[in-house]
């Protein structure tokens, strides 16, 4: 067995993933990437910024996103989110879980800020729990494992309302859909917000470049059982 990969999920993604709804994930495609020793020759432009890549056409840097690709169709991935660490005398009267993990040679649990509920500050509660970043989360940590099933380049601006409830979100489905007259309050597409609508948004406010309909790669994936291996 290939040795797993780790992939990081924000606090929503976690939620959506855990809920069954997230079984695909959008990453940018930077233009650092680039290896000199490609051939490359024609029109089609990768990045719009000093550091222009071109390739013969679209098929062309299609292949070549893929050999980039970090993640591969039937790689295993952990799931990194955003955790802390629990002794065994805090976990004792809190985690419903064993205190049987270990972190730095001491006994305790480890608690996931997903199931804490929202606050603004990402810190609830605050007197008790000192979240890490899922980039410090150990292997040891994860309890969310995927199988990648698709990975494909493409826009940005190309997701579809499939695309877009693959990625968690639900939208806000019309409310006269299904009924047998036409639904113009909803322009007759049956959702009063579309989930690419969210998707949007969301991406937006992370990335600030929605506009400029940049190149992603597309991971689809589902949710396994831990593996019995890692392949070390």
């Amino acid at each position: 067995m290939k040795m797993m990969k780790a992939i990081k999920f924000r606090t929503q993604e976690v939620q959506a993933t855990l809920e069954g709804l997230k079984t695909a994930t959008r990453i940018p495609i930077k233009c650092d990437l680039y290896d000199s020793t490609e051939e490359t020759a024609g029109d089609f432009q990768l990045c719009d910024s000093l550091n222009q890549f071109f390739f013969k056409d679209e098929n062309h840097f299609k292949s070549w996103a893929l050999r980039k690709s970090r993640y591969k169709k039937g790689d295993i991935l952990y799931v990194r989110e955003t955790w802390s660490f629990l002794s065994a005398i805090e976990c004792g009267s809190i985690c419903l879980n064993e205190c049987k993990d270990t972190y730095k040679q001491e006994y305790g649990c480890y608690v996931y800020r997903t199931n804490y509920g929202k606050t603004e500050d990402d810190s609830f509660p605050p007197s008790l729990f000192k979240w890490k970043p899922s980039i410090h989360m150990p292997k040891e940590a994860a309890r969310i494992f995927l199988k990648v099933t698709d990975v494909r380049a493409e826009r940005l601006q190309d997701i579809t309302n499939d695309g877009a409830i693959k990625e968690g979100f639900k939208g806000v489905e019309c409310s006269c859909k299904g009924m047998a007259y036409a639904c113009t309050d909803c322009y007759n597409t049956g959702w009063q917000e579309p989930p690419m609508v969210g998707f949007m948004y969301t991406w937006d406010a992370i990335y600030k470049n929605w506009s400029e309909n940049p190149w992603v790669w597309v991971i689809e994936f589902e949710k396994i059982d831990k593996p019995e291996s890692d392949g070390e």
